[in-house]
């Protein structure tokens, strides 16, 4: 059953449902890759809990947006997300979101149903969530806030890939998902944060050091570029398990300093992450 929440405070509106066929069984499947990634194989065949959605309410009542963002738990409603295109009020422009975001929408919502993946979209202003720890679904909405700071829209939406930039923007969102945790939620899921990060920086180094073999002139097969590149963020995971859980102190995080205020203490005025892009 469709269920449509919104605290009155705030422009993020929460729509559950349960999951279909497809992302119900194949993508089940899929994500078992991005929950060995993240180190939560015990939630494998969880859903996001319909009862968690007024903490999330709670979170972000204070939270003041300029874009409208709505947050698709446990479904990705692709014809729902073309529609939203087109809606007024959509911080990219209308070329953007035409040759661009069709195209995406399309790619998330085919991740959804096979991987379960967990996205947000900057065309469309939202957020599929299919995994069940809350902290996903803050990072996610991490990104929604970074996008709703920045002063060229459309330019960051298409900047995402570029390396480097990349990680740049993943750090953004688990910061502001940090900001709305308290400072023992800080140091419990930044386990979950800081291994996605590291497959994010893992990847873009391996990219780049493959593009920039192959303009030197090296000769490198595909199957060993396809081996690298898909190797490298399950390392990159690896190393921020060993980082977060090992080796630093496990009262911070790469993220944010516990001694920073939470919304949850006081809100406050955001500081953009990254200002002006």
């Amino acid at each position: 059953m469709n269920q449509e929440t919104n605290s009155q405070e705030s422009k993020i509106k929460f729509t559950y449902d349960k999951s279909g066929l497809i992302d119900g069984t194949i993508g089940r499947i899929g994500q078992l890759l991005t929950h060995l990634k993240l180190g939560t194989l015990d939630n494998m065949l969880e859903d996001f809990p319909e009862e968690n959605i007024p903490k999330l309410e709670e979170r972000y009542k204070d939270l003041e947006l300029e874009g409208n963002i709505e947050v698709y738990l446990n479904h990705s409603p692709l014809f729902k997300n073309l529609k939203r295109l087109f809606e007024k009020g959509r911080r990219n422009n209308l070329f953007a979101r035409v040759l661009f975001g069709i195209p995406y929408t399309i790619g998330q919502w085919l991740g959804g149903q096979i991987t379960r993946a967990d996205s947000y979209n900057p065309y469309t202003e939202t957020a599929q969530v299919y995994h069940p720890n809350e902290t996903v679904a803050m990072h996610e909405i991490g990104h929604a806030e970074d996008f709703d700071a920045s002063e060229h829209p459309t330019i960051r939406s298409l900047i995402y890939s570029i390396p480097f930039i990349r990680s740049k923007l993943e750090w953004n969102a688990s910061k502001y998902a940090m900001e709305h945790m308290t400072e023992d939620e800080r140091k419990q899921n930044s386990k979950i944060l800081e291994p996605a990060l590291g497959t994010y920086l893992a990847f873009d180094t391996a990219e780049t050091a493959v593009n920039a073999a192959l303009l030197a002139g090296a000769t490198i097969s595909s199957p060993a570029i396809s081996l690298i590149l898909n190797a490298a963020p399950w390392v990159g995971a690896g190393l921020g398990h060993l980082y977060s859980r090992v080796i630093k102190d496990p009262d911070t995080n790469v993220f944010i300093s516990n001694s920073k205020q939470s919304y949850l203490d006081e809100p406050s005025g955001r500081e953009p992450a990254l200002s002006t892009i």
